[in-house]
């Protein structure tokens, strides 16, 4: 029984030997780099190694937590909407670090960067939604009409909310000259932002329509494995996320020199961060479009920087309040534009090639203006 269980955990728990090979060899580089003083090296490994740490066990997490939530009888809904949260953990622990770093520290700019960070990781899926698309373009969406217009509301809404969240820092700044450069999200809006989304799943969980399968290989586990695998993951992902922070923390207090001779530290670190913290999520979707399931890709990537907007931003604001400088209003109208642009295209039920390419480069002319621009 007990060699039984452990061979269904490594079924779920399966680490190939070019990833064995890689994170010994980032260990062994961040080691140097501690050792010699090589801040490049030690920071470039430290954030590949804390990528994979808080990407690759979302995975692990979504397949215990579905074989926990059928143990207990939840419902299919309730299943769906918790394992959808594993993609996004990353960025939640992520979040979290940052601001106990920040509370710890005194380093307000850590707040900043933490929403930020998120902020880019929604950029970061419509780069590679543009790209998987562009690759992969056809007639790809094939919703019936009552689905699709469920996703579309949820599209505009999301669009509509970025851009007025926005709009109000651009009304501010200039109502006061330009000398206010942030203000505060009210409690009152965050609130309404997850509230909003619940409705959403709502609505769409009472709509019947055949799915593509699932890419989660799933076993069946025993109420044991699926703990032990859940410890393990989140464990990992903590490391990962502890890892990150620190490591963005010394490139935008102790190498912001360094940084500004490419652009905004603060920008970089960000964009880095975030990049990294949705690496593995990119990885997956492009093994679903590999495999030609682009009606999954494309939705999780969606859904993903939906849920990052709307769950994270919204639960953030409602326990802590959240600065909105113009580094977070420029990005907030760059993903209201993005899913404009996008909206745009699916309205025909479909996204082709040329759509998916003019997605992509949106997103790097609006990476070249925030980077370049500041």
């Amino acid at each position: 029984m007990n060699h039984h269980r452990t061979s269904n955990i490594r079924k779920v728990i399966k680490i190939r030997k070019f990833e064995v090979i890689s994170i010994s060899s980032l260990l062994l580089i961040m080691f140097i780099g501690y050792l010699k003083e090589l801040s490049a090296l030690f920071i470039v490994s430290s954030v590949f190694l804390g990528a994979w740490l808080v990407s690759r066990p979302s995975e692990w997490l979504a397949t215990a937590v579905n074989n926990l939530g059928r143990h207990f009888d939840l419902s299919e809904y309730v299943i769906g909407v918790i394992t959808s949260l594993m993609v996004i953990l990353g960025e939640i622990v992520l979040t979290i670090f940052f601001f106990y770093l920040a509370y710890t520290s005194g380093e307000a700019v850590l707040i900043e960067l933490a929403i930020m960070t998120v902020l880019y990781s929604v950029t970061f899926n419509f780069v590679v939604l543009g790209l998987i698309i562009a690759y992969k373009g056809g007639k790809l969406i094939a919703m019936p009409d009552a689905v699709l217009s469920k996703e579309l509301e949820i599209i505009d809404w999301s669009m509509a909310a970025s851009f007025l969240i926005a709009f109000l820092w651009i009304s501010q700044a200039f109502m006061y000259d330009g000398l206010m450069t942030i203000y505060y999200l009210p409690r009152e809006v965050a609130f309404i932002l997850p509230i909003s989304y619940f409705v959403y799943t709502v609505n769409v969980r009472k709509i019947k329509y055949t799915r593509e399968p699932s890419f989660i290989s799933e076993p069946r586990l025993t109420v044991l494995e699926s703990t032990v695998i859940i410890i393990i993951s989140s464990l990992m992902v903590i490391i990962g996320g502890e890892l990150l922070t620190d490591t963005a923390r010394i490139m935008l207090i102790g190498n912001s020199d360094v940084l500004a001779q490419f652009g905004e530290p603060l920008v970089l670190t960000a964009l880095l961060i975030g990049a990294a913290s949705a690496i593995y999520d990119a990885a997956i979707n492009s093994i679903f479009a590999s495999r030609g399931q682009m009606l999954a890709s494309v939705g999780n990537l969606l859904a993903s920087a939906i849920q990052l907007l709307m769950l994270v931003i919204g639960t953030i604001g409602i326990i802590v309040l959240i600065p909105i400088t113009r580094y977070i209003a420029f990005q907030l109208i760059v993903i209201s534009m993005s899913l404009y642009f996008y909206r745009q295209a699916v309205a025909d039920k479909g996204l082709d090639k040329y759509e998916g390419a003019m997605l992509f480069l949106l997103q790097l002319f609006s990476l070249a203006l925030v980077i370049k621009g500041f």
